[in-house]
């Protein structure tokens, strides 16, 4: 672990950050989609609020603001951590150059491997926890957005069932 640190620097701080951040929103949906998945619930409950089309539509708006709750984050976990890595992968070429200015005898592989390898493992890293943030967004939007409609297919057809 120590090793993992040391060669990714000081962005392995901002990395740890971005993954708590990444682990804590995905265990929250998580539970939140579990906790709410009883749909003639949700139907009930848009109907007890619910007393015309239009305040259907408002009611839905509130929901719709409740399922995508914390969806902010994983964007930009999503857009931010591909930037971290490439900066992590700029900066390690710096020290690998610097590295390399210091010397007064001829450079060796070696030299640059390690700083090169330091440099693409920021990337990396960036690309996967992008990856990840991407995935669940994804699969959280589609997941939610089956529910919202079905939920507001049925209230719908129950309160123009009623209005008739």
């Amino acid at each position: 672990m120590a090793n993992m640190i040391n060669n990714v620097g000081s962005l392995f701080w901002v990395f740890a950050l971005l993954s708590v951040i990444l682990l804590a929103v995905i265990i929250e949906r998580c539970i939140f989609l579990f906790s709410t998945s009883n749909i003639n619930k949700a139907v009930e409950l848009a109907l007890a609020n619910s007393t015309n089309e239009k305040s259907l539509d408002f009611y839905m708006y509130q929901l719709q603001l409740l399922y995508y709750r914390n969806f902010g984050f994983l964007r930009f976990i999503r857009v931010i951590a591909p930037s971290i890595g490439l900066l992590g992968t700029i900066l390690g070429i710096i020290k690998t150059f610097a590295t390399i200015s210091h010397l007064k005898v001829s450079v060796s592989p070696h030299i640059l491997a390690n700083g090169l390898w330091e440099a693409m493992l920021t990337t990396a890293i960036g690309l996967i926890m992008s990856i990840i943030a991407s995935c669940v967004l994804y699969f959280l939007q589609a997941i939610l957005q089956i529910r919202l409609e079905t939920i507001y297919i049925k209230a719908k057809k129950k309160i123009l069932q009623n209005a008739i």
